[in-house]
């Protein structure tokens, strides 16, 4: 769903409305680069997995953000 007003992934129920949702609109934001160079990844594979769900992302129009703690969060629960 292209609706600016949902979001979809993984990490969030299926068209969840952002006003019903747990984002944490003070938490700071990552570029896709950002997140590359903390996670060691090349940028257009930190893009297919925010695309394909495997990384806990925002998409706000062409550009997708990840919240910091969201990828804190995520990289503790894996071990």
């Amino acid at each position: 769903m292209n609706n600016p007003d949902h979001i979809e992934g993984k990490y969030f129920s299926k068209d969840l409305p952002l006003e019903n949702s747990a984002i944490d609109l003070t938490s700071p934001l990552w570029t896709v680069e950002e997140v590359a160079s903390y996670l060691k990844l090349q940028p257009e594979t930190v893009r297919s997995m925010a695309r394909r769900g495997e990384l806990p992302a925002i998409k706000l129009g062409k550009v997708w953000r990840f919240r910091k703690v969201a990828i804190h969060e995520m990289l503790a629960s894996m071990g």
